[in-house]
């Protein structure tokens, strides 16, 4: 919605002496199944498009289809041009996309412990974790 004009807000509020950081739920770098699966409506914007638009990304974990080599590529290329990454584990919600409970499971045994102590990412294994919701 205000995507386009991120830009803009940076210059008004630099102007204003605030730092505008910005956090995009891009929920995973591939473009194909982040379109086709998930159906975000996010394009497929270049990976320096995305660096001038968000200072921090979100990534989910746990849609039917991905794979914990998949998971780790995103997270891995998040902390490389990000400042933040934020990793969710996905809650099934009805009519929007299937979860994957293994793989919530084997990123938990696999990934887990080597992000958890990583102060540029977050994990919310539940989604009220940031204590927001029910």
């Amino acid at each position: 919605m205000y995507k386009n004009r991120i830009k803009e807000f940076r210059k008004e509020c630099k102007e204003l002496g605030i730092t505008l950081k910005t956090k995009g739920g891009l929920e995973t770098f591939d473009a194909d199944f982040r379109e086709n699966v998930m159906n975000k409506g996010f394009g497929n914007p270049s990976l320096e498009e995305l660096k001038e638009t968000f200072d921090e990304i979100n990534l989910l974990v746990g849609v039917k289809g991905q794979n914990i080599e998949q998971v780790e590529k995103d997270i891995e290329l998040g902390l490389e041009n990000f400042e933040r990454v934020c990793v969710n584990l996905y809650k099934e919600m009805d009519d929007i996309m299937e979860g994957d409970e293994n793989l919530k499971k084997e990123f938990m045994d696999k990934l887990y412990d080597k992000y958890k102590d990583n102060d540029r990412v977050d994990i919310l294994v539940e989604n009220t974790d940031f204590g927001v919701g029910d």
